[in-house]
């Protein structure tokens, strides 16, 4: 396979890494110990892709098992493309298009019927639809707000717990909504993420039942509440639980998106490529949710690992 530069896009070798590791320093610019845990915990030269132009790699992707898209009682198993990157100088002949659609065959060939994407920038949503069979899908709730402990009354706990019991907390609340069902490695990879930075997998015991949050600390001090799964009723509550045990002057929060009513937080947040037969199903299966009035929310993605 080649674009307008001839590269060639194939799987990396294991001692490849380092160029691999160097590309995204240089895109992303992480800390070492970010890059160090995700080859430690999801590289495969076989799920992987990059693009060489006989000089060197280009540009690089990896493919993540995910777990599965659960849509009621439909349930496929789903890999979600990750990290892709261009170096700077050799942005915009095609590179990345080419890393995802190799991505895209890899997970196939190795029997995931959907693959998952979450683009990095509003812009690649247009981008993505008209070069990659991926469609957007999954939509979120996001709001930023400054907050004190005093905005409510009610007080509940805020517990730190581990991945397989916030996966089971998990599950419980987005039963009703079409979602990725993450796998356990998954949910402990985003625990090592968050920890780094203070914070973490929680529990949050309210009025109307647990509730769970993944806490993050950003580098400007803000926290970021990148999971927050609760019945509407006591969202505040598990808020000044959160403000509690994480003190700061802003917050922001991700939660799924309501199709009713409409709100202007709500925004698109990853897209989705199924096999074709697996792509009935699964719209057959939404449909019969949302005709019997089932559905709370759009599809969610979850966290993601941002």
């Amino acid at each position: 396979m080649s674009n307008d530069m001839n590269a060639i896009i194939r799987q990396p070798k294991t001692e490849e890494i380092p160029a691999l590791r160097q590309i995204w320093k240089t895109v992303f610019g992480d800390p070492e110990e970010y890059i160090d845990k995700f080859f430690e915990t999801y590289f495969k030269p076989e799920m992987s892709a990059v693009a060489d132009n006989g000089s060197g790699i280009t540009a690089a992707g990896y493919l993540l098992p995910a777990g599965n898209i659960r849509c009621e009682e439909f349930s496929i198993p789903c890999a979600m493309v990750y990290a892709v990157s261009t170096l700077p100088e050799y942005r915009d002949h095609g590179f990345a298009t080419a890393v995802v659609e190799e991505l895209i065959s890899i997970a196939s060939a190795a029997g995931y019927k959907a693959t998952v994407l979450r683009p990095s920038d509003e812009s690649l949503f247009e981008y993505y639809s008209a070069h990659t069979s991926f469609k957007e899908w999954f939509f979120v709730s996001e709001r930023k707000f400054r907050r004190t402990t005093k905005d409510s009354d009610k007080k509940s706990e805020l517990t730190a717990v581990s991945p397989e019991e916030y996966n089971l907390l998990r599950e419980t609340q987005l039963s009703a909504i079409p979602h990725i069902e993450f796998d356990l490695r998954a949910l402990q990879y985003q625990e090592f993420l968050c920890s780094q930075s203070g914070g973490g997998l929680y529990r949050a015991e309210t009025t109307d039942g647990d509730a769970c949050v993944i806490v993050e600390r950003l580098p400007d001090d803000s926290i970021f509440i990148k999971e927050l799964l609760a019945p509407h009723s006591c969202q505040t509550e598990v808020l000044t639980a959160v403000a509690l045990k994480h003190p700061a002057k802003v917050f922001q929060t991700r939660s799924p998106a309501y199709l009713s009513p409409g709100s202007s937080a709500n925004q698109r947040f990853g897209m989705i490529t199924v096999d074709s037969a697996q792509a009935d199903q699964l719209s057959l299966s939404l449909k019969s949710m949302i005709s019997a009035s089932r559905i709370q929310a759009a599809p969610y993605y979850g966290p993601a690992f941002d």
